[in-house]
């Protein structure tokens, strides 16, 4: 009996082992983190990092250079550690085969984020970005300081979209109002003196590409009047110009008081029949010409507001304009003029919009469409065209978000396809207005 209940309790010691669960490996939570300060208060500047059961990856950032001190709470592992900034970055306190990327760079400011308020900038949307290539993750927190008090401490993730490296989120092209206007485009050559502009149709979708012909000088804003003169600013003049014969006749500007200096906007008012160019050099101005007359007037002073790009609005028979204020982080402004030049109202824009690419140098360009403003921006600090739609009434933003490739292929098909040519379209078409209906029902392949 001792035998066979041996032989029992092993063979029912045998059946537990045989039936229990395989083991289930717990899948490895990754996180990344970041820190950005100006100058470091102590050295080294150290770094708390207690986050059991996950393996991190650290950002960490400063303009000056920084010896950075990490330690780990008990069950916090450190995957490994990106290096940004101006200058070199040291880091200490690491276990053994933690992966460091020195991703600063001496002598540029590509990776400096001295505070938390910038974390919505074209800068850091670039480097959240480019940590997500490295390292595969998006931001879970950020943390920045200029100068910091005392170490940092990591240990909780935050719930800011911002920190995305997809951000800012937009509306698809599709569920958003068929919108189609007339505008410059600017096309980057192999060098930088290479770059050009071309003139010809959009949609929220981007440039119609088969409508578009180069400008026969590297004009910043372009408008055309009712009798389909066009006309372009460069700088500190204005010409006069045929985009089908590629010629170009300076304007004479003699009679302005103060002198044209740094044009930054034109737009068509086509209730006086006039045009509007603004102005930032000394406390800038806005100026009209009437083609009618042949004569330049001044409108009003703009009092120190660098103005970047205007649009004259049909339905409130008011000027727009975009200005952006210098700072770090500062969202820009849509402000409403008077026919008559006087300031009526200033509103500050929000999220989806980027602070810093309404500037004056990157040459905003506006239309005003049914009462609403479309702001299109092309790269620079940042890196991708956008097109904005703002409610001037409630102050709301909207991005339009480009469709996927093919569907993108087929709506500027559309679009090309049954758009009315360039010459004919002089009489038809103004700059930053809407196309005839006719147009836009053929144009448009939602009907």
């Amino acid at each position: 009996m001792r035998y066979l209940s041996g032989v029992f309790a092993s063979a029912v010691l045998a059946a537990t082992v045989c039936s229990s669960p395989p083991a289930i490996s717990t899948p490895v939570v990754r996180e990344l983190h970041g820190i950005g300060i100006n100058e470091p208060s102590a050295s080294p500047t150290t770094v708390n990092v207690d986050r059991p059961g996950k393996e991190v990856s650290l950002f960490l950032s400063s303009y000056r250079s920084t010896t950075w001190d990490i330690s780990m709470g008990e069950g916090t592992g450190i995957e490994q550690v990106v290096l940004g900034g101006r200058e070199p970055q040291y880091v200490v306190g690491l276990p053994s085969g933690v992966n460091v990327v020195e991703a600063y760079l001496h002598g540029s400011s590509s990776y400096y984020f001295p505070s938390n308020r910038i974390i919505n900038t074209p800068k850091f949307r670039n480097a959240a970005r480019d940590l997500y290539e490295i390292t595969g993750l998006d931001l879970s927190s950020f943390q920045g300081s200029y100068r910091p008090s005392g170490p940092f401490t990591v240990d909780q993730v935050q719930d800011d979209p911002r920190l995305l490296s997809g951000y800012p989120f937009g509306t698809p092209v599709s569920e958003l109002p068929y919108m189609h206007w007339s505008g410059v485009h600017r096309v980057s050559g192999d060098r930088p003196h290479d770059d050009y502009a071309t003139y010809g149709d959009f949609t929220l979708a981007g440039p119609v590409e088969s409508t578009h012909v180069r400008l026969p000088r590297n004009f910043t804003y372009v408008e055309v009047d009712a009798e389909g003169q066009y006309y372009g600013t460069e700088n500190h003049r204005i010409f006069e110009f045929d985009p089908v014969l590629q010629t170009a006749e300076e304007m004479d500007l003699s009679s302005l008081d103060p002198r044209l200096s740094w044009a930054c906007g034109m737009a068509y008012d086509s209730y006086r029949d006039r045009l509007i160019i603004s102005t930032f050099g000394g406390e800038g101005m806005l100026y009209s010409y009437s083609p009618t007359a042949n004569s330049w007037s001044t409108i009003a002073s703009l009092n120190n507001l660098d103005l970047s790009g205007i649009t004259y609005d049909e339905t409130s028979d008011t000027i727009f304009a975009c200005y952006q204020r210098h700072g770090e982080g500062i969202m820009p402004e849509l402000i409403q003029y008077s026919a008559e030049g006087v300031l009526m109202r200033r509103i500050t824009l929000s999220d989806p919009m980027l602070p810093g690419i309404l500037r004056w140098q990157n040459a905003p360009q506006l239309t005003a469409i049914d009462g609403q403003i479309v702001i299109r921006t092309e790269p620079d600090i940042d890196p991708f065209e956008r097109t904005y739609i703002v409610d001037p009434l409630s102050g709301a933003v909207t991005l339009a978000v480009v469709p996927e490739p093919s569907t993108f292929l087929l709506l500027a098909i559309a679009a090309g396809s049954c758009t009315i040519g360039l010459v004919r379209r002089r009489r038809h078409f103004q700059t930053g207005r809407p196309a005839t209906a006719a147009a836009k029902q053929l144009a448009d392949p939602r009907g």
